[in-house]
């Protein structure tokens, strides 16, 4: 029926032809017949015909000299015979092609007659047998070729499941684990990891897949808790989509559904095209592993001399990109397959990346070669290496508790822009990079965000981020996140350039290794006083081999490690960051006024003018507060100032040793320098640690400690100083961490209430005891306030090992000196607190916001420290209202 209408509607528009013009074709009615719309189409044609018919009369009306036409259109009758002749001529040519097809199978056997394929004879029966065989082994040919067709097609997509799932769980690997936020690069974690894998292969193929599965389902809960943003950049690239891209020249259809979604993404407002700046961007969304700048400018340019492209336009960019970047990692793959076996040992991965332009960092690419090499083999085809290369360049080589430290950071100096989207303006690039590498950094971050050509990676790379043509394009919007991880990228890149270039330079002996004593001379020139004590820290966390040396693999360990940890041991930094979760608000972060309990606390009797413009050394993102990584910078700049009067107090004492002449020579930072021991109480003294005839026990036992043969090189005389500070520190907190000029002010003052010399004050004197401090008991809340002053003095005196009965019973109003000098402290401490929140009310009432109140702060702190610096202004520690000059100003 169906080829019968067809045949109908043929003959139809056959006849249509000789209809005079104006008649209504047929065919527009489109193919098929019957069509929903057929009888209104019909009805139509006849009105149409019969128009036209009245309109040629007329003509021939006004033109009589024209010859009448009468044409009668076919009838249905017609029509209907017309379609079955044709009908029948289709079939009749099916039968004929069928038939040539069977003649040219049975062609290939030339000893066959299908003539005398009769199967009523005995003869003819053998023929028809053999035909028919032949006919079923075609037939099975034509089988066998499709079951291979569904083989290779179910094979493909085993392996693109296959590398989905390595792709899942490489991107589960870069997630920190437990285990590993505690683990360092040492030999023990190294034990611990090669434990891991023999225990691995206990397991088996059942129990490591469900491990695997809670990894993935781990990244997948921990991403569904991250920003929109983060868990972005952290979602595993889709793997199939970009294996076929690889392996074929045409976008499929998903892939162009994908190419329009991200178009609209990127494309500017009000117009439908995609600006060429932002063409980088738009290859990174769709997965594309690298993006080299001069190939997208020229493929671009080649495509459109304008300076955007609409959607085909970007549809053919990315089809010649797609073609250059399959040819580039598959030439960068093979290049290093030297065997041909189409796979790479994991030794050789990292050279490939290398070659492509991209250092990649040795914990990261570790963990994902384990990922993605499941079968242990040590080799990764291909496919392999593709997927790591997508995971590895999904988030720059970083790990997952990287990118999320590295927004947090780009949270505290984004600011929203007219769209309401967060970016880092480009006057602020260079704090925001100090803030998240460290203030060891800052030149680099300075040259970095000036585009200082010496830094930045430049030429022709595989791996360069599209952010060179970010600050100049952008202009004062600033950086999206994905931006400033590309600049966190680079600015990693300039870091592993610096200390290669350092390596290089200290390597005197140029054998490729570093020893002790080289290494000690790089981190003097950082800045550092580094003692043996934080060398064998280091060795002991990277020399994997215990030689006493380190390659340049690590030495880049070892700067990583020195640079997490600001220079102090292992051990150190646990017990300042035990300190600072012990204070720190719920933000993470800790104030001044908590800055300054913790430097009293140990024994450091700074004001709040000094606490105040220490804080302003290190506050980099102005907050006025310190996260731990600003506090451990602040803790390192009060050690190297420690070890800087050390230092000073050692030269000094071996000045008065030696003749005058024979101190001329000495070089400062000569290690085999040393005092003798019957020295060491002027040395001390220089120091004022120096505790008389009462402290000379301990003294000599601490002598004997240290001292080797009567004599104390510089780093012995360090940790003697070190020990009797942390004994002296114990005295230091019983006094509420005064000075002891301030303890003697403090104990006349009380005694001058003390009339009798009991050493005791009861209620009645009190009133005149506080009076002179500005405390005045006019009402109960008064009389309630000063109760509970007392009891917190009381409380804190008994914590710092004041004798019981000097801290005296709960509840009484009588005080002892020693309870009076922690109610002192509290009291100072209540009225350096009030002076910090008048100054910011007064700023407030100025029009000032909060958070630019704490800015304009820091910023006056930083320069008030660094005009008292260039004049060598003392800091005596009773003021606590700072002052700037106005040539400072």
């Amino acid at each position: 029926l169906g080829n019968l209408s067809t045949e109908i509607r043929s003959a139809w528009c056959a006849a249509s032809f000789t209809m005079p013009r104006g008649t209504h074709d047929m065919r527009s009615t489109g193919r098929g017949f019957p069509d929903p719309a057929m009888g209104r189409t019909w009805s139509k044609a006849t009105v149409t015909s019969r128009a036209s018919s009245k309109s040629s009369r007329m003509r021939t009306k006004d033109f009589p000299s024209l010859p009448k036409i009468g044409l009668q259109a076919p009838s249905f009758e017609q029509l209907l015979a017309t379609a079955q002749q044709r009908a029948a001529q289709r079939r009749a040519a099916q039968r004929a092609e069928r038939e040539q097809m069977k003649g040219d199978e049975l062609m290939e056997l030339p000893f066959l007659d299908i003539s005398l394929a009769n199967r009523h004879t005995i003869k003819g029966h053998r023929h028809f047998l053999e035909v028919l065989e032949h006919v079923n082994g075609k037939a099975e040919e034509r089988s066998a070729e499709a079951r291979r067709k569904a083989a290779e097609e179910q094979k493909r997509i085993q392996e693109i499941e296959r590398l989905t799932r390595l792709t899942l769980l490489a991107t589960s690997a870069l997630a920190e684990k437990k285990e590993e936020e505690l683990a360092t690069i040492s030999k023990a974690a190294m034990k611990f990891k090669l434990s891991v894998k023999e225990k691995d292969k206990l397991l088996s193929e059942e129990q490591k897949r469900k491990q695997e599965d809670e990894a993935i389902k781990a990244a997948e809960i921990e991403r569904e808790k991250d920003p929109e943003e983060v868990a972005e950049m952290l979602k595993p690239p889709d793997f199939g989509a970009i294996i076929s891209r690889f392996n074929s020249d045409v976008f499929s259809q998903l892939e162009l559904e994908r190419i329009k979604e991200q178009f609209k993404v990127y494309q500017t407002p009000g117009q439908n095209e995609v600006h060429k700046d932002r063409l980088n961007e738009l290859l990174l969304s769709l997965g594309y592993v690298t993006i080299e700048e001069e190939t997208l400018a020229k493929i671009a340019a080649e495509i459109s001399s304008y300076s955007a492209l609409d959607l085909g336009e970007v549809t053919h960019f990315l089809q010649r990109y797609a073609q250059f970047e399959t040819e580039t990692i598959r030439k960068s793959f093979h290049d290093f397959d030297a065997d041909a076996s189409g796979e790479l040992s994991t030794s050789e991965v990292q050279a490939v990346l290398e070659a492509m332009g991209c250092s990649p960092f040795k914990g990261t690419l570790q963990r994902l070669i384990d990922a993605v090499d499941a079968n242990g083999s040590g080799t990764l085809d291909f496919n392999e290496f593709l997927s790591l290369l997508l995971v590895y360049r999904q988030t720059d080589g970083f790990s997952h508790k990287e990118i999320r430290q590295m927004h947090r950071s780009f949270c505290r100096f984004a600011m929203a822009d007219a769209n309401n989207v967060k970016k880092v303006p480009h006057y602020r690039l260079s704090n925001a990079l100090i803030f998240e590498f460290g203030a060891q950094a800052a030149d680099l971050a300075r040259q970095l965000a000036k585009q200082d050509q010496r830094i930045m990676r430049r030429g022709k790379s595989l791996w360069m981020m599209a952010s060179s043509t970010v600050a100049k394009n952008e202009g004062p919007a600033g950086l999206t996140f994905r931006q400033f991880v590309t600049w966190s990228r680079r600015m990693k890149e300039a870091e592993i350039n610096e200390y290669v270039r350092q390596f290089k330079r200290f390597d005197q002996s140029q054998d490729g290794v570093l020893d002790r004593s080289e290494v000690k001379q790089v981190l003097k020139e950082m800045g550092y006083m580094p003692l043996r004590s934080n060398i064998q820290d280091l060795f002991r966390s990277v020399d994997a081999d215990g030689d006493g040396t380190v390659n340049l693999e690590e030495y880049l360990d070892l700067m990583e490690y020195f640079k997490r940890w600001d220079g102090f041991t292992r051990e150190e930094a646990a017990e300042l960051l035990t300190i600072f979760k012990r204070h720190a608000s719920t933000d993470g972060e800790i104030s001044t006024m908590q800055i300054m309990d913790i430097l009293r606390a140990s024994g450091r009797t700074n004001s709040l003018r000094k606490t105040q413009q220490l804080v302003a050394k290190v506050d980099v993102d102005e907050t006025h507060s310190l996260d731990f990584k600003e506090f451990l910078r602040l803790m390192r700049l009060l050690r190297e100032e420690e070890l800087g009067q050390a230092r000073q107090g050692f030269l000094l004492t071996l000045k008065e040793t030696l003749a005058e002449e024979d101190f001329a020579k000495v070089d400062p930072d000569d290690e085999s320098l040393f005092i003798q021991r019957d020295r060491l109480k002027l040395a001390l003294r220089l120091l004022e640690l120096d505790a008389g005839d009462a402290g000379y026990a301990e003294l000599q036992r601490l002598a004997d400690r240290y001292s080797k043969e009567d004599r104390l090189d510089f780093d012995s005389f360090v940790n003697l100083v070190d020990e009797l500070h942390h004994s002296r520190q114990a005295e230091k907190k019983k006094q509420a961490s005064f000075r002891d000029s301030e303890v003697q002010d403090i104990r006349r003052q009380f005694a001058r209430i003390d009339h009798d010399g009991s050493g005791e004050i009861d209620r009645d004197e009190i009133p005149r005891l506080l009076k002179p401090m500005g405390i005045e008991l006019k009402n109960k809340d008064d009389q309630r306030r000063l109760m509970a002053l007392i009891a917190d003095a009381r409380k804190w005196a008994a914590e710092s090992g004041v004798d019981p009965d000097d801290c005296g019973k709960q509840g009484t109003a009588t005080l002892r000196f020693p309870v009076f000098l922690f109610m002192c402290r509290l009291i100072q401490r209540e009225n350096e607190a009030k002076a910090l929140a008048e100054e910011e009310e007064e700023a407030k009432v100025l029009g000032f916001t909060e958070a630019q109140v704490k800015k304009l702060h820091s910023k006056f702190c930083f320069w008030v420290a660094r005009m008292q610096e260039e004049s060598q202004i003392a800091d005596d520690g009773k003021d606590f209202n700072l002052t700037l000059t106005v040539e400072g100003f």
